[in-house]
């Protein structure tokens, strides 16, 4: 296969593998070697304990909402760690305060760690309503009658996982901020290549896991809540941290109240330290290489892929306007679309099959080189008996 010709390659060493195609950062994101250094010099300090400083751990953490905050235009203050988005979902269905006959919506097709912590609160009186997604795409008209006076979240995925479907998240807005209804958003495969700013939204809540766009490890995520909505929230799940002052461990038997109004009071205690430094480091790397840069080079391999497609009579997923940073695609039938994804596989393409779709997931470290070997790999897998 030819070698990649992305500026941002050499720093993904999957980039060097000659016999696969990675199309798949949306399944999970492969490693970069930004992350490097952070990596070994945790392990340093980690060989002697006694002499890393407090502000060390305390410092990691800060430093990630700082960097998070920037990246994403938020208020650092608003950012809380977690592990998964089922965590961040969980923590927002389980902390806010309902009433019997309160109602959320939902979107066919969503991931499920999107929906079951929602449906999870039947027992407690509050309704879910589904959005009609038919062939993947959000009927928008039974959208607007879906939100009511009694609506009090909207939640869905900035970009859907199985075909790519990107939200207008202005629109979304538009229909929730007249009945005060929270937009609550999983943004974990747009974070890092698709500029977003959550200020300028005016976004609630939005949930990440880290390791599919933004390249950090399975078990890395954070949460966001806004300072105007955060006290709508309570804290179901206290941890010691919560009262903790940075590195003053001198008085944590007077157990003072869960005060801070900052979104770590949500976090349940310690944090796996490695993973911090890993997320840091990958952060820190999107922030130096630019947002608009990325998604500009991604957006342009992804529309090429979808020409390619397109060209071969092949059926797109998503319309150009609501595609970012995916090319999904099926075959006239599921079975046909069955078979040439296994063609594809055994051909060295790595991607997924999502809901009918074979769905390409691109990234920085993709190339116009890779697209025109994928393309030329889908012709003879086109060739081939079905």
């Amino acid at each position: 296969m030819k070698p990649v010709d992305s500026p941002w390659a050499s720093a993904f060493p999957i980039s060097r593998e000659r016999d696969i195609l990675y199309f798949n950062s949306a399944g999970e994101g492969p490693y970069c070697g930004a992350a490097a250094s952070a990596l070994n010099r945790y392990l340093g300090e980690k060989k002697y304990p006694h002499t890393r400083p407090a502000s060390s751990v305390f410092g990691t953490a800060q430093a990630i909402r700082q960097t998070v905050g920037r990246l994403l235009h938020a208020d650092p203050t608003g950012f809380a760690f977690i592990h998964s988005t089922s965590e961040g979902m969980n923590i927002l269905a389980q902390g806010y305060e309902w009433q019997t006959g309160d109602r959320v919506v939902l979107f066919e097709g969503e991931f499920p760690a999107s929906v079951y912590a929602f449906l999870n609160l039947k027992a407690r009186g509050v309704a879910a309503d589904f959005c009609p997604c038919p062939g993947g795409i959000p009927d928008e008209l039974a959208l607007e009658k879906l939100i009511t006076p009694h609506t009090r979240m909207l939640v869905c995925s900035w970009v859907q996982f199985s075909n790519g479907y990107t939200h207008d998240l202005g629109r979304l807005r538009q229909l929730t901020r007249p009945h005060n209804c929270l937009l609550v958003l999983d943004i974990t495969q747009g974070v890092g290549l698709i500029p977003l700013d959550i200020e300028a939204l005016q976004l609630d809540a939005c949930v990440l896991s880290a390791h599919k766009t933004l390249c950090s490890p399975t078990g890395s995520g954070l949460l966001y809540l806004a300072p105007g909505v955060a006290h709508r929230f309570k804290v179901t799940f206290p941890g010691w941290l919560t009262q903790l002052q940075e590195g003053n461990f001198g008085s944590l038997t007077e157990y003072p109240p869960l005060a801070t109004s900052e979104a770590r009071r949500f976090e349940t205690g310690s944090d796996a330290q490695l993973l911090q430094h890993w997320l840091l480091a990958m952060l820190q790397w999107f922030d130096e290489q630019g947002v608009e840069h990325l998604y500009r080079h991604v957006r342009e391999l992804v529309e090429a892929l979808a020409e390619g497609v397109r060209q071969r009579n092949l059926i797109l997923a998503v319309p150009p306007h609501n595609r970012s940073v995916m090319c999904a695609f099926s075959a006239s039938t599921p079975e046909a679309t069955n078979v040439l994804f296994n063609q594809l596989t055994e051909a060295g393409v790595v991607a997924s099959l999502r809901e009918g779709w074979i769905r390409l997931s691109l990234h920085a470290y993709n190339s116009q080189a890779q697209v025109e070997t994928f393309l030329r790999v889908l012709d003879q897998a086109l060739m081939e008996p079905q």
